[in-house]
Parts: C-alpha cells; sequence; structure tokens
C-alpha cells in the first residue's frame, strides 16, 4: 500500500491510498494515517481510485481514521472507489456513515458538511 497527501484547498487535503487493503497493505499504512489523523481539523479526501481490494481489516484502519478526524472537528469523505471496493462499502454499510463521492469538487463541498454520527 501506498500513500500520498497533497493539498487541494487551504484546509482539505487529498489523501491517496494506492494497493490492496488487506492485513499487509492496512498494516504498511496504518501508522502513516494514524499520524496525519491526529492533527488538528482537517478535512481529508481518501482517494480510492487505486485501491483494488477492501477487506474488512483495512475498512477498520480507515473508519478509525475518520473517527479521529471527526473528533478533532473534522471530516473524512471517500472518493471514486472502484466498483469492488464501493460494493464492499456499500454492502457494510459504511456508505451511511462516511459519503462515497466521484465528483472531486463535490467530495469539497461534502468534506465541510456536518457529519452523521459514529456509533
Amino acid at each position: 500500500m501506498k500513500v500520498s497527501v497533497s493539498p487541494i484547498e487551504t484546509d482539505v487535503h487529498r489523501v491517496s491510498l494506492e494497493g490492496y487493503m488487506d492485513i499487509a497493505g492496512a498494516d504498511e499504512i496504518d501508522l502513516q494515517l494514524t499520524a496525519l489523523t491526529s492533527t488538528d481539523c482537517q478535512f481529508l479526501i481518501a482517494d480510492l481510485s487505486s485501491v483494488s481490494f477492501m477487506a474488512s481489516i483495512g475498512i477498520g484502519t480507515l473508519m478509525r481514521c475518520v473517527k479521529a478526524v471527526r473528533l478533532r472537528g473534522g471530516n473524512m469523505v471517500f472518493f471514486n472507489p472502484q466498483p469492488q471496493v464501493r460494493q464492499v462499502l456499500e454492502k457494510t454499510m459504511i456508505h451511511q456513515i462516511v459519503p462515497i463521492v466521484s465528483d472531486l469538487q463535490e467530495a469539497c463541498r461534502v468534506v465541510r458538511e456536518t457529519p452523521p454520527a459514529i456509533r
């Protein structure tokens, strides 16, 4: 797994993920994502367009990041997942907690909205 971060707007960053979000992949990026999401209030767009596989451990890693960002007053959305990854996110009902968007301009708008509660 690879992670890269690039600013889109002053307070919005794109976190691009690439590879397999299986045990090995999630383990590879866990520390990087934890460091990224444990800072000040941020709005993050998790670009999943280059993630070709999503296991439950990968969902867990992403949801810990979402929770950390929201605890600091920020938010996260999932951007442009491949069809098989989107299907996993929808079947696990994650899309009801974290919006999934396919348009970058929409992602920048949605990420600033008040997020649904995580239980």
